[in-house]
């Protein structure tokens, strides 16, 4: 049974539910591909700001229709708070400058 400090963190890791609190919090995103079980670890910021002028549902139990895994093409991986450090380049809008030119894009 976890005490503590690890008690806090495990139930605040528990209790994110959308892009927004996972990266508030800190946290990275872990991404497991129901298909080949391939693991990443990805920084949830870009992501979010993808999410964000896509207007996608932000939550982590629905952004996964946007992800797909590079290894079997199969979308809906399951996504995971998790405190460990990106292993892999991040998905989505890697810098502000990338941010204001797709939101001008987009919305015009």
């Amino acid at each position: 049974m976890l005490s503590g400090p690890e008690y806090h963190e495990e139930r605040q890791r528990i209790e994110c539910d959308t892009l927004d609190q996972i990266a508030a919090r800190g946290f990275a995103l872990r991404l497991t591909c129901k298909k080949c079980g391939r693991v990443i670890i990805v920084e949830p910021t870009p992501l979010l700001r993808l999410a964000f002028l896509k207007r996608w549902n932000r939550s982590r139990w629905a952004i996964g229709q946007h992800i797909r895994c590079s290894q079997c093409n199969t979308n809906w991986p399951e996504v995971t708070p998790v405190t460990a450090i990106p292993t892999h380049p991040a998905i989505g809008i890697t810098s502000e400058e990338e941010f204001e030119r797709m939101k001008r894009r987009l919305r015009g």
